[in-house]
């Protein structure tokens, strides 16, 4: 493994706990101060962002697939052309 590599995921590693923690800790101490229709609005807000973001993830990691799918289709098929034009040079040739 390389340092960039390690210092990559030790900064993934770390915003996530950050986020992670606000994430948990601010609505929890909302609580205690907010009137209980705020917090039902910052609950619906939280998990609205938190789908949101889910999406997005699925729809990214969907065209990545699709896309890695379609370059190995591709590639098969430049192969195959590539085998095809070979055999026709043997055969003219010989």
């Amino acid at each position: 493994m390389n340092i960039k590599k390690i210092i990559k995921g030790l900064v993934i590693s770390f915003l996530s706990l950050g986020v992670g923690y606000f994430a948990i800790a601010v609505p929890f101490n909302l609580i205690s101060t907010l009137s209980p229709q705020s917090v039902r609005l910052i609950f619906c807000v939280e998990l609205g962002i938190y789908l949101l973001v889910g999406a997005i993830c699925i729809i990214f990691l969907d065209k990545k697939q699709a896309r890695e799918k379609k370059e190995k289709a591709r590639k098969i098929e430049r192969l195959e052309k590539r085998r095809q034009a070979q055999k026709e040079y043997y055969s003219l040739a010989a």
